[in-house]
Formats: structure tokens, sequence, C-alpha cells
């Protein structure tokens, strides 16, 4: 099955920064939902489910739950803070 990752900004229901990342990884999608391998993800700033800042089409579009999973969001700063107390880019590709 595939894994898609699609990676937005939002505020206030609407968009900051679209496609920010939009592909497939299965590693990373585990990872993001703290079911990977790699430990500083354990510490990521999660929340499960849509944001209630998302956009409504966003949130439309992915109401059926039978087809989607995986739905998570954080929070800017929390993942800006985490982001650079752990740098897991300086891991990628080991």
């Amino acid at each position: 099955m595939g894994m898609d990752i699609h990676l937005f900004i939002v505020k206030n229901k609407e968009y900051v920064a679209e496609d920010i990342f939009e592909g497939r990884n299965s590693t990373w999608f585990n990872n993001l939902q703290g079911r990977g391998y790699n430990e500083e993800y354990d510490s990521l700033p999660r929340n499960y489910g849509i944001s209630d800042e998302a956009p409504e089409e966003w949130t439309h579009h992915y109401e059926d739950k039978s087809s989607y999973f995986g739905h998570y969001y954080f929070n800017v700063k929390e993942f800006k803070d985490w982001f650079l107390k752990y740098r897991p880019d300086e891991d990628a590709g080991r």
C-alpha cells in the first residue's frame, strides 16, 4: 500500500504554505506517526487527527476515513524547536 505524505502550513483555516512536501516514503511516514525506527521521532510533538485550523475544503475531502488514515498535525513552533534539537535531516540517508 502506498503511503502518501502531504505537508503544508495553515493559519486561521487558510494556507500559509502549500506543497511543502508531497510524495511517498514509508520510512518517514512511519517515523512521523511514531511507529518508525528513528528514536528522535518518539519525542516529535504530533497530534493525531485533522487540525481545527485546516481549511474546510481539505477536511471535507478527507472526511471519508475508510480511504485515508494517519492524519497528524504539528504546531509550527513546537515542530521547529524539536527539529533544531534533534536535527533529523543530518541523519537522512544513513
